[in-house]
């Protein structure tokens, strides 16, 4: 998948949870059929970005459509409007290989 997203100042941190990812991970689950193209796109994105491990375990969640997961409508309420280009920027990149 070749993009060009940008690292948020709170992906280094492993406690931080990386919103816009999240949402970009609903968005690729909308369908509820998570095909190995999208897995693969969604894991190679984490490793670019640079996510922390609470945000890749709630990928996982997400991937994995756990009772536990965070909602979509959650994950939206939670991207600071500072970061709500990037987020549709990013879904727009992911959906290109949807």
């Amino acid at each position: 998948m070749q993009t060009t997203l940008k690292k948020t100042e709170t992906n280094n941190h492993s406690n931080t949870i990386d919103y816009p990812f999240l949402l970009v991970t609903h968005m690729v689950c909308a369908d509820q059929q998570i095909h190995s193209e999208e897995s693969k796109a969604l894991h190679e994105l984490a490793t670019q970005i640079e996510v922390g491990q609470s945000t890749l375990a709630e990928m996982e969640k997400i991937l994995a459509q756990d009772d536990n997961q965070l909602s979509v409508e959650e994950v939206a309420r939670r991207i600071p409007s500072s970061q709500k280009n990037e987020a549709m920027c990013q879904i727009l990149a992911i959906a290109y290989v949807d």
